[in-house]
């Protein structure tokens, strides 16, 4: 980066000769670096003008009920599939993952790999949908609403586990886990 273009240029040729995937990969780079803007003033991602609220309808379809939990890919709703009159869950990926181009396929494979798996301690997924609203669109899955209280909720209310009960746990979670796998 440091170097005029004249040297890089030089550099890459150099380099080239010796290990063309190496300088393409350099030139791409360098091109990045020189190209870059601010993200501020230029988004990674077009986000949805959608408040995420009880009440909010998804893709004329599911009524959001109330927020259960986020994680690294996205936030999960309680929500009600109007279609089949049944509460589902719906976990909506993060507008960053669904326009990052490893983010998606990422998404979709965790449903395909999700779908295969069918064991009473593992939550089913269903279905794959898009939301398109003012300014982009959300994706999100259907799954299985499972009713209860996270073990980590359980722990901050209760405590420490007994041995017999956190081997029934560990059993519990081995067996979703073997399935899995």
């Amino acid at each position: 980066l440091e170097a005029s273009d004249r040297d890089r240029a030089q550099l890459i040729d150099d380099l080239a000769r010796i290990d063309p995937d190496l300088a393409r990969e350099l030139q791409k780079l360098l091109t990045a670096d020189t190209s870059r803007t601010d993200f501020l003033e230029h988004p990674v991602a077009r986000l949805p003008r959608l408040t995420l609220a009880p009440g909010v309808v998804l893709d004329t379809r599911f009524t959001l009920l109330r927020p259960l939990g986020g994680g690294g890919m996205g936030d999960v709703w309680a929500a009600h599939d109007e279609k089949l009159g049944v509460d589902v869950a719906v976990k909506i990926l993060r507008a960053d993952l669904a326009a990052d181009p490893h983010g998606l396929p990422r998404f979709v494979r965790e449903i395909e790999l999700a779908r295969r798996v069918a064991h009473r301690n593992v939550c089913r997924v269903h279905e794959l949908f898009e939301h398109r609203a003012p300014g982009g669109s959300l994706l999100f899955l259907s799954m299985e609403l499972i009713d209860g209280e996270s073990l980590a909720h359980y722990l901050a209310r209760e405590g420490t586990l007994s041995f017999d009960d956190a081997l029934t746990v560990a059993r519990e979670i081995t067996g979703g886990l073997a399935a899995a796998h």
